[in-house]
């Protein structure tokens, strides 16, 4: 065997080990995560070899053949799990006055809990953190109730399509043209959601996450121009 045969069956075991980690509460779509882990220790980085077509060669960072790489399985499992809440509980305090002419008053004061969670963020710049910014698509939990126009979709799509063609473009200033025009896709997408009936959470979460992919596509191709073709 080889291919997804093994590779399909191998990550339904990381993920099921992730969950359990996790305590069974489960990760949604977990790419954000893990595009958010690349460039760590958590996975080992394959930048060389391809398979066979000259369009897929490995490389540093997220490529079209090794795409994170392999995981270092310690490490991995370690720093995908969220780092556990902090839970602070103050206990309710009740406080009871007496007056010779009224009748007693108590008063209950119960100290609200915080919790805190901390989970990775995306890289903050390159195709790796705008592969991870955009990496949940559309398919948002807030959106669960809402329908999307299908113009949304394929601008989407077209955006996600055109940063994977420039990620193995060759020259520079080609790459930088397919990613302004994603930037374009992206802003468009915006635009539409922005116009769009959806609920006001699928209406936030949309725009946040169109607006940021947008603005990181925009910083890539500003640093691509000034890459000088080899």
């Amino acid at each position: 065997m080889a291919g997804t045969s093994i590779a399909a069956p191998e990550w339904a075991g990381f993920l099921a080990e992730l969950d359990q980690r996790a305590g069974g509460a489960g990760f949604g779509n977990p790419g954000a995560l893990f595009y958010g882990l690349c460039g760590t220790a958590a996975f080992h980085d394959i930048t060389s070899g391809s398979n066979g077509a000259p369009d897929y060669t490995a490389a540093a960072g997220y490529d079209m053949v090794t795409g994170l790489g392999t995981i270092s399985a310690d490490t991995f499992f370690a720093a995908a799990v969220p780092t556990p809440g902090t839970t602070t509980t103050s206990v309710s305090t009740t406080s009871t006055t007496t007056s010779p002419t009224t009748a007693s008053t108590t008063t209950t004061t119960p100290a609200p809990g915080s919790t805190t969670t901390t989970i990775a963020a995306c890289p903050a710049d390159g195709f790796s953190g705008l592969c991870c910014a955009l990496a949940g698509g559309l398919a948002r939990p807030e959106c669960a109730a809402d329908t999307l126009r299908r113009r949304i979709e394929r601008r989407f799509r077209r955006a996600t399509r055109l940063i994977h063609r420039a990620e193995r473009a060759s020259p520079p200033a080609r790459a930088r043209r397919l990613v302004t025009k994603a930037a374009s896709a992206l802003a468009s997408s915006e635009r539409m959601v922005k116009r769009s009936d959806v609920s006001p959470d699928c209406h936030q979460a949309l725009v946040a996450m169109l607006e940021d992919g947008r603005e990181r596509a925009q910083r890539l191709a500003a640093s691509l121009q000034a890459l000088k073709p080899l």
